[in-house]
């Protein structure tokens, strides 16, 4: 386990990287800047909770002992997925009207996140399954801690979404299409 320094400065920088890619989607639009610093400050503190739990896993005492603040962050962790959903959603919806004139590989991963985070918004918000999953996935998606990524559900018998691994995915496609609209 990393010393809690060293965390605090990774979390710091993780926010500026957010801050950072917030203004490179200012092009699509204008209010995103304020949602993507929002949901990147979400995922700092998503961050430190998941950390704090992973470091409790196996530790009876310290799980029941803090219930009430573990129940608190995977309603945080939930609220991040929803938004976080609903910003990779309307970009996605820009660039499906622009298809002709932006790079098809960055399309495709946007696509890619979107339907990602759709199969876990829609069990999420809806307690149904996504469509194009109703055969395969549950209609209520299980929480659950994976060690090394923290908050995370089950969607279905062979399929675990954690919020860090989107977070990861989704900072990485806004630094892409922040990088695509510095050239322009």
């Amino acid at each position: 386990m990393s010393n809690p320094q060293d965390q605090n400065n990774d979390l710091n920088d993780r926010l500026r990287r957010w801050i950072y890619v917030s203004h490179g989607l200012a092009n699509i639009e204008k209010y995103a800047i304020i949602s993507v610093q929002e949901i990147g400050r979400l995922d700092c503190i998503c961050i430190e909770g998941d950390t704090r739990i992973c470091s409790s896993l196996g530790n009876e005492t310290d799980i029941s002992k803090n219930l009430l603040r573990d129940n608190d962050h995977f309603l945080f962790s939930k609220l991040w997925v929803l938004a976080a959903y609903e910003l990779i959603r309307v970009i996605s919806k820009h660039y499906r009207k622009k298809s002709r004139i932006i790079d098809k590989t960055l399309y495709s991963k946007i696509e890619s996140v979107e339907k990602k985070f759709l199969r876990l918004r829609v069990p999420l918000a809806k307690f149904e399954s996504a469509k194009h999953h109703e055969k395969t996935d549950f209609g209520f998606a299980h929480p659950m801690i994976a060690p090394k990524y923290g908050c995370g559900w089950i969607i279905s018998k062979d399929l675990i979404i954690t919020r860090r691994e989107l977070s990861d995915e989704l900072l990485i496609i806004f630094e892409e299409i922040r990088q695509v609209t510095e050239k322009k």
